[in-house]
């Protein structure tokens, strides 16, 4: 479980660094068009909102020594989104909300 996470983290990350740089459209539709057109950049990002807290829990239920694994993984992984692709992340967060929640 432990490195289905860290996987998840890499791809998420790999994904980000590889995509070039990100530019959209101001407003809400040409956003969600603009996302749209984007669509692949968006299934690792998906799959950590969706499959990372739940590995994370049920692999920290379990004693051993990949919980510190875990938690150095997390630290090093939300430093390197927030630092270098903190506007990207915003963009993708923000398009989902849109498209899901609203």
């Amino acid at each position: 479980m432990t490195w289905a996470v860290v996987v998840l983290q890499a791809c998420l990350l790999v994904t980000l660094a590889v995509a070039p740089r990100w530019n959209p459209p101001r407003g809400q539709f040409f956003e969600v068009v603009w996302a749209w057109m984007h669509k692949p950049s968006f299934y690792p990002f998906v799959a950590l909102l969706v499959i990372g807290p739940v590995l994370s829990f049920l692999a920290s239920q379990i004693k051993g020594m990949h919980r510190w694994w875990l938690l150095i993984t997390w630290s090093a992984f939300f430093i390197i989104l927030v630092n270098f692709f903190g506007d990207r992340v915003m963009v993708m967060g923000r398009m989902l909300w849109w498209r899901y929640l609203e």
